[in-house]
């Protein structure tokens, strides 16, 4: 691939842009601006060349922006891969490009159902002129790769040396993540408060939320330009934990669509997670990128021996006992405990036990973060990647885009049914960068009959796809009966605002919204709604919980059944007979 990536490079450094136009098309380009050449038109200023960047751009259609000489041999007579384009550029303008086997060039690639698997022993870094090669030709991807592999190091130290891009904005879904890269790569700007101006560096993170304050600034940079007579900026986004454009949407609201907006309408784009299958099972008809790659390593890099999967017995002080035991019992072997939770309530329950029990412990939530002395804790597990307290016991404000490097940590994630969430177990499991971990998930049984099938996904989205398509076609002819071609923005906003509380529109109210006077189906909304009913359906088999939990990075995965136990008023528990049932996956 480094050689690939070299020809095209040599061929675009030898051959200027105005010239491959004129040759290819007989157009005679007298100044910057012409009719473009791709889709045609009479619009004397839908298109332009850059020569000081050598680079072809339509401002009036989707044909592209930032074409270099080879993209546009490529676009013109609408070819794919190397050796096509190769070969055409051959014939025309007897360039003499030698013309590599497809073999040769993939030799780190292996493609399945189209999606491209790069393989690397340690770190993303090491598949850099590839990565290179596929932004360049497919300008938009979504890029999977497994924690620990460097993606945020990899793809900075990719971009750095493109001249081409005016500017490089880098989207974070929160504040301490855009805080550490800039720590990390000093020449990184934080887009901060309610900026409209770019800061003067062409390299920018903005966190999810500044989106609409980073839209303006565009515009303003646009105009600016505009009226020097100067070229539009041109500007890649990399959107880290691409995952939670879903995950976080009801949270971000229309923010997200204003993304998406941002995201297409960038020179080139990056998507990357260590989660995207279900970003590619929603995007990948929806125009946000060109090609899904997936970087992983030659062998698979464990960051723990074993996850173990405790199935607690009913009733809470069953479940509260068999947790503060577990804890106890892990720091037997190991320095440091992380015990994940959603309940604030039941995380201070813990804490006031392990406390009464003598454990050095801590809780950290959203609500209490800024606290003398949590914040300090909490500062050094974002910035330091270290553990200082014994226990800590949080929610999910520890998970995505956090790194922690001490070492011998167990981790221990509980979910009920009403708030499982794959994404968020993975992403927790997935934090600690060393190796001799341990993993546990804490879930809950049922003395009712399990379904011995798995539901699928898309039932759930074929439910989800009919109410809501009924919701909306019912809610707009309403308006139109109501008010005719009267109604206003504001006017439907108000109202789906008062409709959406009554029960009728319950299960669908998060999926819609209204745009333009009418309303609308959030499709990425409405795919995450379903994947969460399809998890919490599934909750209690464990052939489903095995094969979600495929992407844990443990070597033995087991399923064991807890028996209940004795609990007096201070908490004690019985040693003997805690297994009932133990199901083996190595």
């Amino acid at each position: 691939m480094t050689d690939v990536l070299r020809v095209i490079e040599e061929f675009n450094s030898k051959h200027n842009i105005k010239d491959v136009i004129e040759n290819i098309t007989g157009v005679q380009i007298k100044r910057k601006s012409l009719c473009c050449p791709l889709h045609g038109g009479d619009n004397k200023n839908g298109s332009s060349i850059n020569p000081a960047k050598n680079i072809f751009t339509c401002w009036t259609s989707s044909c592209g922006r930032g074409i270099t000489p080879w993209g546009f041999i490529s676009k013109y007579y609408n070819l794919n891969g190397f050796k096509e384009v190769a070969e055409k550029a051959n014939f025309l303008f007897n360039a003499n490009i030698p013309i590599y086997e497809k073999k040769s060039i993939q030799a780190l690639e292996k493609n399945i159902e189209g999606d491209k698997i790069l393989k690397v022993e340690n770190y993303l870094s090491e598949c850099k002129s590839s990565l290179i090669a596929e932004i360049e030709e497919c300008n938009h991807i979504l890029l999977n790769a497994n924690t620990g592999l460097g993606k945020t190091y990899g793809l900075i130290d990719l971009l750095k040396d493109n001249k081409s891009m005016d500017y490089i904005f880098f989207l974070v879904p929160t504040r301490s993540i855009a805080e550490q890269i800039t720590k990390d790569y000093p020449s990184f700007n934080i887009f901060y408060g309610n900026d409209i101006v770019l800061p003067r560096s062409r390299y920018i993170v903005s966190t999810y939320h500044k989106i609409h304050m980073l839209e303006k600034a565009i515009e303003g940079e646009i105009e600016a330009r505009a009226i020097l007579g100067d070229f539009p900026p041109m500007y890649t986004v990399v959107v880290d934990e691409a995952h939670e454009l879903q995950s976080k949407r009801k949270l971000l609201g229309n923010k997200a669509r204003m993304i998406e907006n941002f995201i297409k309408n960038s020179d080139k784009s990056i998507l990357m997670s260590a989660n995207t299958s279900y970003i590619n099972k929603t995007y990948k008809d929806k125009s946000l990128f060109n090609r899904y790659i997936t970087v992983d390593t030659e062998n698979i890099k464990y960051n723990a021996d074993n996850l173990n999967i405790l199935r607690l017995p009913k009733g809470n002080d069953q479940k509260r006992a068999l947790t503060i035991n577990l804890i106890k019992d892990k720091l037997q072997d190991y320095n440091n405990v992380i015990f994940y939770e959603d309940s604030v309530e039941q995380l201070k329950t813990y804490e006031t036990e392990l406390k009464d029990l003598g454990f050095e412990c801590i809780s950290i939530n959203s609500q209490n973060k800024n606290e003398e002395e949590i914040a300090e804790e909490y500062k050094n597990i974002i910035e330091n990647s270290k553990l200082s307290k014994t226990i800590i016991l949080t929610t999910s404000l520890i998970n995505a885009g956090v790194n922690i490097k001490s070492n011998k940590v167990a981790l221990i994630v509980k979910q009920d049914r009403n708030k499982f969430d794959i994404q968020k177990i993975e992403q927790f499991l997935a934090r600690v960068r060393t190796n001799d971990n341990d993993l546990t998930l804490l879930l809950g049984s049922t003395d009712k009959e399990v379904n011995k099938n798995i539901i699928p996904y898309e039932m759930f989205i074929g439910k989800l796809e009919r109410e809501s398509e009924s919701a909306r076609i019912f809610f707009n002819n309403y308006i139109f009966n109501e008010f005719g071609l009267g109604s206003t923005h504001e006017v439907v906003k108000n109202r789906w605002n008062n409709y959406k509380l009554n029960e009728a529109y319950a299960i669908v109210k998060d999926i819609m919204f209204v745009e333009n006077g009418l309303l609308k189906i959030d499709f990425p909304m409405l795919m995450e709604q379903a994947r969460l009913e399809f998890e919490r359906a599934n909750y209690y088999n464990d052939k489903f919980i095995l094969e979600q939990l495929e992407n844990v990075k443990a070597k033995n995965k087991k399923i064991i059944y807890l028996a209940p136990v004795t609990v007096e008023k201070k908490i004690t528990l019985k040693e003997e007979n805690t297994l009932k049932d133990d199901t083996l996956l190595s």
